[in-house]
């Protein structure tokens, strides 16, 4: 079976691609994963076209090239962000991020225009492109949404996952648990991230997958903030424990509802920050 369109691989065995750490400039580097079965998903689940037969038509081979080469750095750039690296109200010069990212113009330039219909960079005439500002209205919009599908997620999951998919959600949690004992954050968020979206890919259903993925692409880098809050991401962890155990006791709806308080409490911890920065000082 085919991924859906945002990538999120529907039963185990595809080829996916993942991200790891390296020590290369920006702290990210694109590698890919070998298997569901011998390597653990780390990071975002990504668009991917891996496996499917080329369109014939003359000029496909250097559209491909060009597509890649624009998928690897929006991804780089969209990491970038989500972590802070590129902070909100950044500008983002082509040829510096070009020159940062080892490829031309092209490529970020694109890459900058796939970034911004995800929310994550502001395109201006004559001015640029900046990474976008932190809109905490717009974040409670879109959990408002991201709420009920995360209800719909736990519901199905339960009822449809078999035991690939199972045993992928465990391995991802397995990899969170050591990340946080590390206090590694960034390889919690990647694992934590790869927990959430094993279960949407457990439900079996494209259309949820391309839904959640693209609300979720656009919300990634405050869920990212709320773990900076060390009370935060410690109760994220004691949540994701009870998410595990309801997901193997097969408890759809207890787990829908604890997967839609979990989003809750994030949006909670950030609007809390939120305040207590802008409240004034003696």
């Amino acid at each position: 079976m085919r991924s859906s369109t945002v990538g999120i691989p529907l039963r185990s065995g595809e080829e996916v691609r993942g991200r790891r750490a390296t020590d290369e400039g920006d702290g990210m580097s694109l590698v890919p994963a070998r298997s569901d079965h011998d390597v653990p998903f780390r990071g975002t689940i990504g668009p991917s076209r891996r496996g499917e037969p080329p369109v014939a038509r003359p000029q496909d081979a250097g559209e491909t090239v060009r597509r890649s080469r624009t998928e690897i750095a929006a991804d780089r750039l969209r990491e970038m962000i989500v972590t802070g690296a590129l902070p909100p109200g950044r500008h983002l010069a082509e040829v510096a991020l070009a020159r940062r990212l080892g490829v031309s113009r092209t490529p970020v330039r694109e890459a900058l225009k796939l970034l911004a219909r995800e929310g994550l960079v502001e395109i201006e005439p004559h001015r640029g492109a900046r990474v976008a500002p932190l809109r905490l209205d717009e974040l409670a919009r879109t959990v408002e949404v991201m709420r009920a599908l995360e209800r719909l997620v736990g519901t199905l999951a339960v009822a449809r996952a078999g035991a690939e998919e199972v045993a992928a959600v465990c391995r991802a949690h397995r990899e969170m648990m050591a990340a946080w004992r590390r206090r590694q954050l960034e390889a919690y968020f990647a694992a934590n991230q790869a927990v959430h979206l094993g279960l949407v890919r457990a439900t079996g259903n494209p259309v949820l997958c391309e839904t959640y993925g693209r609300l979720n692409a656009r919300i990634r880098r405050y869920r990212f903030m709320a773990n900076l809050d060390p009370h935060r991401w410690a109760e994220a962890v004691a949540e994701h424990e009870r998410i595990l155990e309801l997901f193997l006791a097969r408890e759809g709806e207890a787990l829908g509802e604890l997967l839609a308080e979990h989003l809750d409490h994030k949006l909670a911890a950030l609007a809390a920050a939120r305040r207590e920065a802008d409240r004034p000082r003696p």
